[in-house]
């Protein structure tokens, strides 16, 4: 498929995301997918925003830990780094608990594992974090989470509402939905969200290190 193709794919499906909460809010609405890495997509004023070089909505490479491990885009401690589900694992792995793949893990947590749970808890709150700025600058209505992450329902939902709620501007008198993406993590579309925020870059972001 051509990556404009992909593109346009993708705009119909963050707009169909947006649709969800009517009309009067879905101009601007935000998608994240957390799989096997962290990235998003945003409708400003209804149309997929790129930005000037084609990376708006990297939204894993936002620096949550500006001392941390070095990322391959250039930075330190992004919060993909922090968050995919190679990490999550292996933090599960370091306190006795075995979690056989990303999908296992988003399992498990749901069905209350403490461990596993509390794990996945943490990583939310931190994807919350860097959406809070997100839903400072740009007010979206909506705010849709995909991926294999996204499984684990209000695992993640939760703490990320609850963390948007404390951060971003607590009086404002907004209505703003956290919700699992409806669209789920099927098809090339998601998958190519990346491809369609990078179609302007001459050289996109490097691979993640290996887990």
């Amino acid at each position: 498929m051509e990556v404009h193709d992909e593109a346009e794919g993708v705009e119909q499906q963050l707009r169909g995301e947006a649709r969800d909460i009517g009309a009067r809010s879905s101009a601007t609405s935000t998608y994240v997918r957390w799989s096997d890495g962290v990235g998003g997509g945003l409708i400003v004023d209804g149309r997929l925003a790129r930005g000037a070089h084609g990376a708006a909505g990297e939204i894993g490479h936002v620096s949550v830990d500006p001392d941390g491990e070095a990322c391959p885009c250039g930075g330190r401690g992004c919060l993909e780094l922090l968050i995919r589900p190679s990490a999550l694992i292996e933090r599960c792995a370091d306190r006795g608990v075995t979690v056989a793949d990303p999908a296992d893990l988003a399992a498990l947590a749901r069905a209350g594992e403490p461990t596993v749970e509390e794990v996945v808890r943490h990583a939310a709150t931190l994807l919350g974090r860097v959406l809070s700025g997100m839903v400072v600058q740009l007010d979206p209505g909506k705010v849709a989470i995909g991926g294999t992450l996204a499984q684990a329902g209000e695992v993640v939902l939760e703490p990320v509402r609850a963390t948007i709620g404390r951060l971003a501007i607590p009086r404002h008198p907004r209505h703003l939905d956290v919700v699992t993406a409806r669209f789920g993590d099927e098809g090339g579309a998601l998958g190519a969200v990346a491809a369609a925020l990078r179609l302007n870059v001459p050289e996109p972001l490097p691979a993640r290190p290996p887990a």
